[in-house]
């Protein structure tokens, strides 16, 4: 008895990553090394630390809601996903500009240097959390059509039948055998 390779790929060990852990994850980790290169960076301004770990807990506390909301919104009702995705993303750079109006009232918006590194550490983020959900969302298994057979999605067309009849013959076709 052969074993069927498994569908997940040989390296997986059959999990894979889902977007609302990795991209997170790949957020703080940007945030994280950002943070570490303005501590050890050669002159680098004094607001330069605070700078990157406030970008990038900003930009992943922005980018965790908005995925957030659309995850849930997708459990419930999937039919409104993409809509909500759209106004979401509306929102979230509504929220960031709101967020970088605030933060233009204090100390770190007063050093260049830190809002260097505030901006920066902030793009990066956004970029790693984009691509490490577009990585996530890829890599998952999320059927498109049901392979069970025609008696169960109502509407499907089957050898017997012409589309959006699930297969039953109509009236005149039966008139006709």
């Amino acid at each position: 008895m052969s074993r069927r390779p498994d569908p997940r790929g040989p390296r997986s060990g059959g999990r894979r990553p889902h977007p609302l852990v990795l991209a997170p994850a790949a957020g703080l980790v940007t945030t994280g090394a950002a943070t570490l290169l303005a501590a050890v960076v050669p002159g680098a301004a004094d607001g330069a630390v605070p700078g990157a770990v406030v970008g990038g807990l900003v930009g992943v506390g922005v980018l965790a809601l908005g995925a957030g909301a659309v995850a849930a919104v997708s459990r419930v009702l999937p039919a409104a996903s993409l809509i909500v995705a759209l106004l979401t993303y509306s929102l979230q750079l509504v929220l960031l500009v709101a967020v970088l109006s605030a933060l233009g009232d204090t100390a770190l918006a007063a050093d260049p240097g830190a809002r260097r590194w505030l901006a920066g550490t902030l793009v990066a983020v956004v970029l790693t959390w984009s691509l490490a959900h577009l990585v996530a969302a890829t890599r998952q298994r999320i059927p498109t059509f049901d392979l069970s057979g025609p008696e169960s999605a109502p509407g499907s067309a089957t050898p017997g039948g012409p589309a959006g009849s699930g297969g039953s013959p109509t009236e005149s076709e039966a008139a006709a055998r």
